[in-house]
């Protein structure tokens, strides 16, 4: 079976609803920028820490399509990418990370945070331990059809896989809080859902929604 990974291919949502300036409304387009989010094991906080306060999310070396998407979206959302930093680290597959100290409350307020008493990240440099909340995604923040769309869209651009012109699938590794919301906005748009596929395990644990694909709500095209 043929596998067609999401990096090559645009996804283009139907009924988009843009305001007179260009740009969709702030809400509606973090929806696309949330959906391109990591969230294995949640979203880290750690509240205390001077730089990570600030994190935003992080790309893997194999994503840099979603990683550009991310950068397009903060243009689209009139966002100003000064206020961000880009940092990519070292190695054969190096990790870029995001951190923004203006805008980090916003994309946090998509998240309901929880803290555990024995969750500290240990900075060497500091020589200091910092509390680590994790974060959820809060599914009434994606209360329009709108917002749903482009959630979806940013997701599937990060995790989803073509399977053939009849099956498509979202994959997570560890991220119960983007599955499960993922598969409340499948259902609310009306995607078929086939099949769901959730193995804790493996490690890391794996999650899979297959779903079948509906012209009036997505339209996937590959790129040339």
């Amino acid at each position: 079976m043929k596998l067609i990974f999401s990096s090559v291919i645009v996804l283009i949502f139907l009924g988009l609803d843009f305001s007179s300036d260009g740009f969709t409304k702030q809400n509606e387009d973090l929806s696309f920028l949330i959906g391109l989010m990591n969230d294995y094991g949640g979203k880290p906080f750690l509240p205390n820490h001077p730089k990570e306060k600030n994190y935003i999310t992080d790309f893997y070396s194999g994503q840099s399509e979603s990683l550009e998407q991310f950068k397009l979206g903060i243009l689209k959302v009139n966002l100003k990418m000064e206020d961000f930093e880009f940092i990519e680290g070292d190695g054969d597959s190096p990790i870029t990370r995001v951190y923004s100290s203006k805008y980090s409350k916003l994309f946090n307020s998509y998240y309901k945070f929880k803290k555990s008493d024995d969750f500290y990240y240990d900075d060497e440099a500091l020589d200091k331990e910092f509390l680590v909340k994790t974060g959820m995604l809060k599914k009434n923040k994606f209360k329009q059809k709108h917002q749903k769309k482009q959630f979806l869209k940013g997701c599937f651009i990060r995790n989803g896989v073509i399977i053939n012109d009849q099956l498509y699938e979202f994959r997570f590794s560890n991220s119960s809080s983007k599955y499960k919301l993922t598969k409340l906005l499948c259902k609310d748009l009306h995607l078929e859902i086939v099949k769901t596929e959730v193995n804790k395990k493996t490690t890391p644990a794996s999650m899979i929604i297959h779903f079948k694909p509906k012209e009036d709500v997505i339209d996937f095209k590959l790129m040339n």
